[in-house]
């Protein structure tokens, strides 16, 4: 997936090209989160994991941030 979408990112016109591939960061952190919160034993939904767990928070608006800027 991240190098889908470093792929995408390295298509983008010249001024988006560098905040979209530095928001690859962002998400291949938050995609490890995930993979990190999903693996341990708990009864939490998904939803609660994406928005209840603050290093997640951190990762998703910071990809947002980065995303928005390339816009």
């Amino acid at each position: 997936m991240i190098a889908a979408y470093l792929a995408w990112a390295a298509g983008e016109h010249p001024g988006a090209r560098t905040w979209h591939l530095v928001s690859a960061l962002p998400l291949a952190a938050a995609l490890i989160r995930f993979g990190f919160l999903t693996g341990r034993r708990t009864a939490a939904p998904v939803e609660d994991l994406l928005t209840r767990d603050v290093p997640m928070l951190v990762c998703e608006l910071s990809w947002l941030a980065l995303f928005v800027a390339g816009l």
